[in-house]
């Protein structure tokens, strides 16, 4: 089995964390940057993804849209994991921001929300 763990792409979030104002800022579900976009694009042309079966994300948009360049060279649907979130850094507790999810462009993907039994 060859298991893969990838971190989203750069999100808009991600370009202002060092302001002094970021926790205003912030967005709950930001998406990904041109330059995160790029990065996708760019690691799904790059990566050995020999070998790879199955393809989950998380419902985060940033996660989702890392997602789709990679979904659409392995010719995968994307099962989206609602139990997947991210956790609070500095207070361990996680973040349950209410989400509503973003399809994944037609072609670049499959079904979010859907996981296999």
């Amino acid at each position: 089995m060859k298991l893969l763990l990838i971190r989203h792409a750069q999100s808009q979030n991600n370009v202002i964390e060092d302001r002094p104002d970021y926790a205003q800022a912030r967005q709950p579900d930001p998406p990904l940057t041109a330059h995160g976009h790029a990065s996708a694009r760019q690691f799904a042309r790059d990566a050995d993804l020999g070998g790879v079966t199955h393809l989950y994300t998380s419902l985060m948009l940033r996660a989702v849209q890392t997602a789709a360049p990679i979904a659409a060279r392995l010719n995968l649907p994307a099962h989206g994991i609602e139990r997947a979130y991210e956790y609070a850094t500095s207070t361990a507790e996680p973040v349950r921001e209410p989400l509503t999810p973003a399809p994944l462009p037609r072609g670049e993907g499959g079904s979010r929300g859907a996981t296999e039994g």
